[in-house]
């Protein structure tokens, strides 16, 4: 209902035809020791309709890592894939990060509140083209933050009291290379050009 569309579609669709667009988020939070590392992604493709996501841990050489995915249509407002959901408490402030320790073999779990403290930092525009054809056009923010909640690993719960563990997140969209349905250039069909006078551009001999 709100009047904030950016494009001739509706809210579901980008205006980006591009098979590698994508949108989402990074989050991590460790011990003051730096003896564990947790983090967790989630991202949308929009124009491969997918949904996929990651959670992990790094503690003593051993490293723990939770792939989920579903299809994106039609839950769109829905940041959970499987066991693995977010929550936006407070836009830009606080966020709810959980993993439920069923339905997947890694020995992962928690339940963790994400909060910042420090204001976006936006990083400049980052594009890039490629024998003529983009290939990266992305943008990012930064945020510190700390969080707070529990982890569970294996038979191993750990409490997180305020004022909780240091943390950083991020949260981009945009297209790159190394992102969604992997295809080169070559994989492309090439584009007929137009002769002169009927691409649209004045030229002086």
């Amino acid at each position: 209902d709100y009047p904030r569309h950016q494009a001739v579609a509706t809210m579901a669709h980008v205006a980006v035809p591009h098979p590698s667009w994508n949108d989402g988020y990074w989050f991590s939070a460790w011990d003051p020791k730096g003896e564990l590392f947790v983090f967790t992604g989630m991202r949308v493709y929009q124009n491969a309709d997918v949904m996929d996501g990651y959670a992990c841990y790094t503690r003593g050489g051993r490293h723990v890592n939770v792939r989920v995915s579903r299809r994106y249509s039609p839950r769109y407002d829905d940041l959970s894939v499987g066991p693995l959901g977010y929550e936006i408490i407070e836009g830009l402030k606080r966020r709810r990060l959980r993993l439920d320790g069923e339905g997947h073999e890694g020995d992962l779990a928690f339940d963790l509140l994400w909060e910042a403290v420090a204001a976006p930092y936006e990083e400049s525009r980052r594009t890039q083209r490629v024998e003529g054809r983009l290939s990266l056009d992305i943008i990012r923010y930064w945020q510190l933050g700390r969080a707070t909640g529990w982890i569970r690993i294996g038979d191993e719960r750990i409490e997180i009291p305020a004022p909780g563990w240091y943390g950083g997140m991020d949260h981009s969209w945009g297209i790159r290379p190394i992102m969604g349905p992997k295809s080169a250039t070559g994989d492309l069909p090439p584009v007929a050009p137009l002769p002169p006078g009927k691409d649209g551009l004045f030229r002086l001999a």
